[in-house]
């Protein structure tokens, strides 16, 4: 045995903070010498065996591999048949740097198999290779502290130095759990791959697992190769883990693709103060590069990364992640000159990247936004290019998603040729702060792994403006599981009915019925359905029970969905045309007897598949029953593709074609309803346009996230102003709050431009004033540079116009003209999406009226901790103070004390006093006063 004079081992200096996100860097520590143990055997137990040393070592001491057994250059295999003996001693060092180790764990037969468990502090793993575990090839738990989990590739002779190897089949490469798991460093290690860093091995499900741990450091790993995640981070608030310097979905070159399914390069979830701090490559992730979930997701900081050609957003924030931080917009920017300027969220960090795409692969600089939001950059050199995007920060560390990017050498998101007037942010409102509009719905259809995280989906919900909410206990379709109840209602499901009706949002529940109960496993399900009276009856004693349950809380109900979903593997969906009429004719009533205020919506039917089921419905007499008819109509249709639907062995339209017909079919589906005595709505619901290749069933050419907005945005357009209602499944919050309560209306603008394509609708709003939507309704691609037009609305002599941009966030006051007595637009530039002018009522513009009163909404979310919104309205540009006072009525905090322009504004308040100290749970009041204007409102802080 050898003795060791001096072990080095790494412990971490940090800056503790509850408010701000600190990166820090290890340290180092000397300890008492020890005894080394050499392994000398690659037997699992026995004389000379890693087993027999581990039992045997105390605290202090140093476990190393002897290079004759063990040569560098041709590791050789410690097979285990059985756990390591967990590490409780602490301050034990496991060094194979110098040596070549694999510890294959694949003979275990016991299930949860660990390569290593940790619940001691001051512990180093290094220079291993650790295959073939069930789960975690390194575990941390239990408090465990001050560990480290490899070192510097560049020092020892192994094949990875002192970085460890973790790859095979398992759930996790390394893991770290539960509360005070905190300050150690797994630093150099290549998860989920070949030594080379470059080739899948074994399926993980995913890289590095956090949970509940914090004050953690992340740096210089390699993950690939992974299912789900690279990094998860969640289930702590306070979090403070770094994550630096990482390779995560590709190898050290940056640009090799490693097979890393659907999932995100990084996922924090439930976690605040977490830092993704400079120099990590995030690549060729199925999902997004960093996902950021949950209004417990604050705080978390992402600076100076490369991120790039992941499959869906480069960074992605829901549900209140990171507050769902606005992303900065370029007003102009000059790619050789290396300049830019912009607005962003107020007193922001502004960071700019060149990119390929619209994510952030190369940083470039960073600017600061003033209090206003606005800011500027010059370089003094060129940008890389060829695109340009940026993130903003805010001074609580909140990062926001990439804004759009640019395109060319330079331009201006002008959309007014010769327009330099000021370009604003839009504002978005909550759903309780809209009037009843029940055509502005999203969907949601609930699966029972929701369940846990339905408050979170509430917020997402009353955040983006929605009026109506499209939702059901049961699946669908397959997958169903059997086991899940139909009857008994979870009562976090009953909150979160009753949190859309406090939030004034309409409820439509989709009444599915599998009968799990005679059917426990799905065996011998009706294929078609309700061909007997007796499933009928079925049905309906469900029906009772649901309708009865929900009485005066749902709103609507649909019944069925798909019924005409036949022929295929989700045949226990389908149900016969005549079979479905005879259905509902006596659903209907019972609904109406069990609530007689409840709305009932039809089964939507798939439009482009055939239309013959839905119109079977449209010539009953059943269809006067009802309230609402729905279909599914715009499955990824778009001018560019080519699909052609099939009735048994009838082709229908292309999908171009279908795409150019959806208004005459809807007319035509409208006509013979009416026809038959039908009085009510039309909805079109699950609108929706995805990556290709997250859509394994669509065999055509796809889009990017960027032309599936502007397509959902021109659905979302073309339905209202055919005055029927849609459900998508991410709306646009600024859309919806300007279009909500309007009416179609045909303003008789008169368009001149060389564009042939341009599509437009007019609307009328509670206000009196008029909005016109248009856009060029061909192909939609990442950048289209504008056709320009000259708009003359006849007939209006006088009045403000404003353009407004929902793609990208921003509104801008047009230049506008009168000519003999009409209002002229020369120069507007029009795009591949909608662009939305508003004009103020004659009358409005007249009498000298704003668009705008003076008005102090109430603050969202309230209660809430610690972060809340304040909006209000300026009826005129006016100096606004805008205060914090306890209940006391001292003051706590000045949010605003400057000259403002006329318009909406929005302000956040993180809870703390002018000196920046967290003030405590209570209640708080907040005024709003202009020379003309004064209001108070309460809220309540609840920590």
């Amino acid at each position: 045995m050898k003795k060791l004079n001096v072990v080095i081992l790494s412990v971490l200096v940090f800056s503790v903070s509850t408010n701000t996100t600190t990166a820090w860097s290890p340290t180092s520590m000397a300890l008492q010498p020890g005894t080394t143990f050499v392994v000398t055997s690659t037997s699992d137990s026995g004389s000379g065996s890693l087993r027999e040393a581990i039992g045997s070592a105390l605290s202090g001491d140093s476990i190393t591999f002897d290079p004759s057994v063990f040569p560098p250059a041709a590791p050789d295999t410690i097979f285990l048949t059985s756990e390591l003996p967990r590490i409780l001693q602490g301050n034990l060092v496991i060094d194979a740097s110098d040596a070549g180790v694999i510890i294959d764990g694949s003979m275990i037969t016991t299930p949860e198999a660990y390569g290593f468990s940790i619940s001691s502090n001051n512990n180093i793993i290094r220079g291993l290779q650790i295959l073939y575990f069930s789960q975690a090839g390194i575990g941390l738990s239990g408090g465990a502290q001050y560990n480290t989990i490899g070192g510097d590739q560049n020092i020892g002779e192994g094949p990875l130095g002192q970085g460890n190897l973790i790859s095979g089949d398992g759930t996790f490469g390394i893991g770290l759990w539960n509360e005070g798991t905190s300050f150690n460093t797994i630093q150099g290690n290549v998860i989920g791959t070949d030594p080379s860093g470059t080739t899948r091995r074994g399926e993980f499900s995913g890289g590095i697992f956090i949970d509940g741990a914090n004050y953690n450091l992340v740096v210089g790993n390699l993950i690939g190769g992974y299912v789900d995640h690279g990094v998860s981070i969640f289930s702590v608030i306070d979090g403070h883990n770094t994550v630096r310097g990482n390779y995560i979905g590709t190898n050290s070159s940056g640009m090799t693709v490693i097979d890393n399914s659907g999932g995100y390069g990084i996922s924090i979830s439930g976690s605040g103060f977490n830092v993704v701090v400079p120099a990590n490559v995030i690549a060729y992730n199925g999902g997004s590069g960093i996902a950021v979930f949950g209004e417990e997701s604050v705080g978390n900081r992402i600076t100076q990364n490369s991120i790039h050609d992941n499959g869906h957003r480069g960074i992605d924030l829901s549900s209140g992640g990171n507050t769902e931080l606005s992303v900065p917009f370029i007003l102009d920017f000059d790619l050789q000159a290396g300049s830019l300027t912009g607005w962003a969220y107020p007193n922001s960090i502004v960071e700019i990247f060149s990119d390929s795409s619209y994510e952030g692969a190369f940083y470039e600089a960073q600017a600061v936004a003033d209090s206003r939001g606005f800011f500027t950059f010059r370089k003094e050199a060129a940008f890389t290019g060829p695109h340009l995007t940026t993130t903003a920060t805010d001074p609580d560390g909140n990062t926001s998603e990439f804004s759009g990017p640019t395109e060319g050498i330079s331009g201006s998101f002008s959309h007014q040729e010769g327009n330099s007037l000021a370009m604003t942010a839009l504002q978005s409102k909550a759903s309780s702060q809209l009037v009843d509009d029940v055509r502005l719905g999203k969907n949601y259809y609930f699966s029972w792994g929701d369940l846990p995280h339905l408050v979170d989906s509430a917020e997402d919900i009353y955040r983006r403006s929605v009026k109506r909410i499209n939702i059901g206990l049961n699946e669908v379709e397959p997958p169903i599981i059997w086991s899940n109840t139909e009857t008994d209602i979870p009562v976090e499901f009953d909150q979160f009915i009753d949190g859309m009706n406090e939030n004034k949002v309409a409820v439509n529940y989709l009444l599915h019925f599998w009968d799990k109960i005679g059917h426990a496993a799905g065996e011998d399900i009706p294929d078609p359905r309700f061909t007997t009276e007796e499933e009928i009856q079925e049905f309906l004693d469900y029906v009772r029970l649901i309708v009865g349950h929900f009485k005066g809380r749902v709103q609507y109900y649909t019944v069925w969905s798909e019924p005409d979903n036949c022929g295929s593997s989700l045949t226990s969906k389908c149900i016969e045309p005549l079979d479905y009429v005879n259905l509902v004719r006596q659903t209907i009533p019972v609904i109406r007897e069990v609530d007689s205020l409840a709305k009932v919506v039809t089964g939507p039917v798939v439009l482009y598949f055939g239309r013959d089921h839905l119109f079977t419905l449209l010539r009953s007499d059943a269809i006067q029953l009802f309230d609402v008819i729905s279909t599914h109509p715009l499955y990824d249709a778009a001018p560019d593709q080519e699909f052609v639907g099939f009735v048994g062995d009838e082709p229908l339209e292309s999908y171009g074609e279908y795409y150019y017909n959806y208004p005459t079919i809807i007319d035509s589906i409208r006509q013979t309803a009416s026809a038959h005595g039908f009085q009510g709505q039309y909805w079109g619901e699950d609108v929706e346009y995805a990556l290709t290749e997250n859509l394994p069933h669509v065999h055509w050419p796809g889009h990017t996230w960027l032309q599936n907005a502007k397509y959902t945005i021109r659905a979302i357009v073309m339905h209202l102003g055919l005055d029927a209602g849609v459900g998508v499944y991410s709306p646009s919050p600024a859309l919806y709050t300007i279009l909500n309560g309007t009416e179609p209306i045909n303003l008789g603008v008169e368009i001149e431009s060389e564009a042939t394509n341009i599509v437009s609708y007019g609307f009328t709003n509670p206000d009196g004033d008029k909005l016109l939507a248009l856009w060029t309704d061909g192909a939609a691609v990442d950048y289209d540079p504008g056709v320009t037009a000259t708009l003359t609305f006849p007939g209006v002599s006088a009045s403000r116009v404003t353009s407004i941009d929902v793609l990208n966030g921003f509104q801008q006051e047009m230049i506008t003209e009168v000519d003999n007595g009409n209002l002229v637009i020369r120069n507007l530039m029009v795009k591949d999406y909608p662009i939305i002018l508003s004009t103020a009522s004659v009358q409005n513009v007249e009498n000298g009226i704003s668009p705008f009163n003076f008005t102090l909404f109430q603050n969202y979310p309230n209660p809430f901790n610690p972060l809340t919104i304040i909006t209000y309205e300026l009826k005129e540009n006016a100096q606004v103070s805008l205060k914090i006072y306890n209940i006391l009525g001292q003051s706590v905090r000045t949010l605003v004390d400057e000259k403002q322009f006329e318009g909406s504004h929005s302000i956040q308040w993180n809870g703390k006093d002018q000196k920046g100290i967290d003030v405590a749970s209570s209640l708080y009041f907040y005024k709003l006063e202009t020379k003309d204007f004064v209001k108070v409102r309460k809220m309540l802080l609840i920590r």
